[in-house]
């Protein structure tokens, strides 16, 4: 699919904007930014972009919006909102949103360059954390419970709303390597053996799976949690799975980002999703330019 992706800058265009957070969250969403928020986030040096399809790229399909953000010494962005219409999504709009965002941190003469970028991502959604960690070459480096309270829109009711922060360095090495294709799988750079599965799940009926247990005595340095592979689809058929799912790799995500894990990217195998966890400091796994390299 073609697409155009520019900062949104006429009120015509916030408006679309806020039509949009709103059909993807719903109405009542208190998460929607509406048009005079999004003035003064752009005004304030953040950072409105839309992703715009259709035949004549003139619908307005994606939306990313940046906050800008000190971390100690580095400049930061903070990304409040990361959506893509459900008609279009699995199509490149999100990857091609985050990467405007990133030339944007990078151009030379910009406003204020950025270092990094962080976001909080629903840590059982695979299909965002394959664009986050796969394609980008962004981390996971912690999980909070319950993080914004209950929502009641479209992507959150029904469950508590966990999150996971994933930190995107824009100029790391690791970024780099993802963003120019050169990663080779987990699975052949490390290897499956040397991967330990610390949650076990069985299959349902309908295709879904549900959770059964966790096992995390003697771990090594690199562990695999299971997610589901579609949590809108779970949440549909089988709410009670997906709330037992949030609830149990809750205590796993504890208990690995405790001792020092990183997430470092997500494994599809055999129509299922894990999420792979390294014990590895930022600075070491930030410095790789290919997966091959550990």
């Amino acid at each position: 699919m073609s697409l155009r992706i520019e900062p949104l800058r006429t009120l015509d265009e916030l408006r679309s904007a806020e039509r949009l957070q709103s059909a993807v969250l719903g109405e009542r969403s208190r998460c929607v930014e509406h048009v005079p928020a999004l003035i003064t986030i752009a005004e304030a040096g953040g950072l409105v972009l839309g992703a715009w399809g259709g035949p004549s790229q003139d619908l307005l399909i994606g939306l990313l919006v940046d906050h800008l953000a000190q971390f100690g010494d580095y400049r930061a962005r903070l990304t409040s909102q990361l959506l893509v219409s459900p008609s279009f999504r699995g199509q490149g709009a999100a990857l091609a949103l985050r990467l405007e965002e990133r030339r944007h941190c990078l151009k030379d003469g910009a406003r204020e360059r950025v270092d990094v970028i962080f976001w909080w991502s629903d840590p059982l959604r695979s299909d965002a954390l394959h664009v986050s960690l796969n394609r980008l070459g962004a981390i996971g480096t912690k999980h909070a419970a319950d993080a914004v309270g209950p929502l009641q829109d479209h992507l959150n009711a029904g469950l508590p709303t966990d999150r996971l922060r994933v930190e995107w360095w824009v100029d790391a090495p690791r970024t780099h390597g993802a963003i120019g294709g050169q990663f080779q799988s987990p699975v052949r750079s490390i290897g499956l053996d040397r991967m330990q599965v610390v949650n076990r799940s069985r299959s349902r009926e309908d295709g879904t799976r549900s959770p059964a247990g966790v096992s995390m005595t003697e771990l090594g340095n690199y562990v695999l949690v299971e997610i589901p592979i579609d949590l809108d689809l779970l949440r549909e058929r089988a709410p009670d799975d997906a709330l037992h799912w949030r609830l149990q790799n809750r205590e796993v995500y504890d208990v690995l980002f405790g001792q020092g894990f990183t997430m470092v990217g997500l494994i599809h195998e055999g129509r299922r999703s894990f999420q792979l966890l390294e014990r590895v400091d930022r600075g070491t796994v930030l410095g790789r330019g290919t997966e091959a390299s550990r």
